[in-house]
């Protein structure tokens, strides 16, 4: 009898589709993350001036320059993925299998 053996997650082949699924999660998910930052670093305000100067000061560290390019590319990504879904969903720009 054949032992009944099973793929690992990331064994799978991926498609382009499914890629494109996971890296649309991926990027809402940094933007969630950067939203949430976003209010916190203007909370800060509520503390005072110096809390919110030094909270700056934090944010302005070149880790997190490097970090707004990244999300950039969230955005610009999650933008134009968006899109594409839309023309597939609502105006059936994709074939269709039968």
């Amino acid at each position: 009898m054949a032992s009944l053996r099973t793929r690992g997650y990331f064994h799978y082949r991926w498609q382009t589709g499914q890629i494109a699924w996971l890296l649309h999660r991926l990027t809402g998910l940094a933007l969630v993350l950067y939203v949430s930052l976003h209010v916190w670093v203007i909370s800060s305000l509520q503390l005072g001036e110096g809390t919110f100067s030094a909270t700056m000061a934090y944010v302005a560290s070149p880790l997190f320059r490097f970090l707004e390019v990244g999300l950039l590319f969230c955005v610009i990504y999650h933008a134009l993925n968006g899109l594409r879904l839309i023309a597939i969903d609502f105006f059936g720009a994709t074939e269709k299998h039968v």
